[in-house]
């Protein structure tokens, strides 16, 4: 059986997830600015991809996401020191 050229939610052989569709990473894309609002600052967040992959045995995830956020300097200064 012939699967979809584009899926949303692709599983390769190295246990990873890859989430590229519009809704989904709009969705997740509103999540973030949510959550950078509810910190006090302004930003606008455009996610492209997302890929997750469990990096070790320990259960640990490695997460990667390739976005664009737009904001002030002064903005993306306070939310950098954050991290």
């Amino acid at each position: 059986m012939d699967k979809p050229a584009n899926l949303a939610l692709k599983r390769t052989q190295n246990d990873a997830i890859v989430l590229r569709s519009g809704f989904m990473t709009g969705l997740i894309a509103k999540v973030i600015s949510k959550v950078i609002e509810k910190q006090g600052y302004s930003a606008k967040v455009s996610l492209h991809e997302l890929t997750m992959t469990h990096a070790d045995d320990d259960g640990n995830v490695h997460v990667h996401l390739d976005l664009h956020l737009d904001a002030s300097e002064k903005d993306i200064r306070k939310l950098l020191n954050m991290l």
